[in-house]
């Protein structure tokens, strides 16, 4: 009943009609994409070297595949150009950015700056999960 009363709403502003499942009433378009998500999980998994993966590691493959799916555009969805990302954020997808550093790619990340005459090295060795979302691109999330 509380998701109910937003039907009014949803359909006088955004001219959207709510569809409110019942309890173990099945959706078949939100399990098919349910699999698809799950499928490119195991693809990822599949693809990487290791044996274990952190909750950090697991949560951000999760992020990684939904976002993907979100960066073309779908068949049925309410543009045939712009992705489903374009749509909601209205940023344009840049593959050059994006692509730059695979998910579970070793790489060496450079500390913050500071002034050493030491024979320290001034990066650490990391594992490259996401990127953060910035205009640069330079950064991604890592472990």
């Amino acid at each position: 009943m509380q998701i109910q009363s937003l039907r009014t709403p949803l359909l006088d502003q955004f001219n959207t009609i709510l569809n409110i499942a019942a309890t173990n009433e099945h959706v078949p378009e939100i399990e098919r994409m349910i699999c698809i998500v799950k499928e490119r999980i195991r693809c990822t998994v599949n693809d990487l070297p290791f044996k274990r993966y952190p909750i950090l590691m697991k949560r951000d493959i999760v992020k990684k595949e939904t976002a993907w799916i979100n960066m073309f555009p779908h068949k049925d969805g309410v543009s045939e150009r712009l992705s489903p990302l374009t749509v909601v954020t209205g940023l344009e997808v840049n593959f050059l950015r994006s692509c730059r550093v695979p998910f579970g790619a070793y790489c060496e990340v450079h500390d913050k700056p500071r002034i050493s005459n030491t024979k320290t090295s001034p990066t650490t060795p990391a594992i490259a999960l996401i990127p953060n979302g910035n205009a640069q691109g330079g950064s991604f999330s890592c472990l």
